[in-house]
């Protein structure tokens, strides 16, 4: 099993995760911790969504919210929004080299920014691989059902990395 260093997460993420996982505490099984800046908690409350994802989030010991960002590039700001911004800051300034963004703009910062990224469906197969979940493509399916879009290429790649076959 490959166990991650201490990711820090934006909120389209832990939104897809928290709909595609039966358990959400199965990511304890690939992550020492989970990193969450308090803009991304915001960012889950005011979201509008009726899940519980911020909740979810706040009742596992293995994530640990961070207080707000005091000096987030305005630049980064503007380009991103609040969450992605704080997520690569907060990477920048704790030396953590793994953000899980699945966001195209904010995955190019977080790259020219010297960090690694991860997206959900690349947890997806991570926690398939450990053997912490059983099937991606169901998890894929519960992801659609709440109303989230993946590109039909990257579910595809997904489930190869698998060696599931879309049925």
């Amino acid at each position: 099993m490959h166990v991650k260093p201490s990711p820090v997460v934006n909120s389209s993420p832990i939104i897809a995760l928290v709909a595609a996982l039966p358990d959400f505490d199965a990511l304890a099984g690939i992550v020492e911790r989970c990193i969450v800046p308090a803009e991304v908690i915001e960012e889950l409350i005011a979201g509008g969504l009726k899940d519980d994802a911020a909740a979810r989030v706040r009742a596992a010991s293995w994530c640990h919210v961070r207080p707000p960002c005091v000096f987030p590039p305005d630049s980064l700001v503007q380009r991103l929004g609040a969450g992605e911004a704080a997520v690569i800051q907060t990477a920048l300034h704790e030396e953590l080299p793994l953000v899980v963004i699945d966001e195209v703009r904010g995955r190019r910062a977080a790259r020219l920014a010297g960090l690694r990224v991860v997206g959900s469906l690349g947890l997806l197969v991570e926690l398939h691989h450990a053997r912490l979940l059983s099937s991606v493509e169901d998890a894929i399916r519960r992801m659609q059902a709440k109303g989230i879009h993946l590109a039909p290429n990257l579910i595809q790649m997904t489930l190869e990395a698998t060696r599931e076959q879309r049925a």
